[in-house]
């Protein structure tokens, strides 16, 4: 779920808006994907972990590596920072919801 997760991420990650794309994404790859692999709801319910988990390491990530007037740094932190700061979901997105949708034949 971290690799999915992470794919999920960055393809989203500074689209103005992530909210609208993203849905439609993880329904597209998540049902090619569990034709190969398949994957339970409580396995899928964890992306928002992943999710949370990935923010954070981006965050640390820059903070060591880059100055706080780096644009990247810069726009980063406007997005993302008060999310981690505030315990705020990435995506909303209800992930029940979705998952019955990805199953759906």
């Amino acid at each position: 779920m971290s690799d999915i997760a992470i794919a999920i991420f960055y393809t989203v990650f500074f689209h103005p808006n992530r909210q609208a794309v993203s849905k439609d994404f993880i329904v597209s790859l998540m049902k090619g994907y569990i034709k190969k692999q398949p994957i339970t709801k409580a396995d899928f319910m964890t992306l928002d972990l992943f999710f949370r988990l990935r923010m954070i390491i981006l965050y640390v990530a820059l903070k060591r590596s880059t100055q706080k007037t780096d644009p990247f740094t810069e726009k980063y932190n406007s997005i993302y920072l008060d999310l981690i700061h505030h315990n705020q979901p990435f995506l909303d997105l209800d992930l029940d919801k979705l998952y019955d949708e990805i199953i759906q034949k």
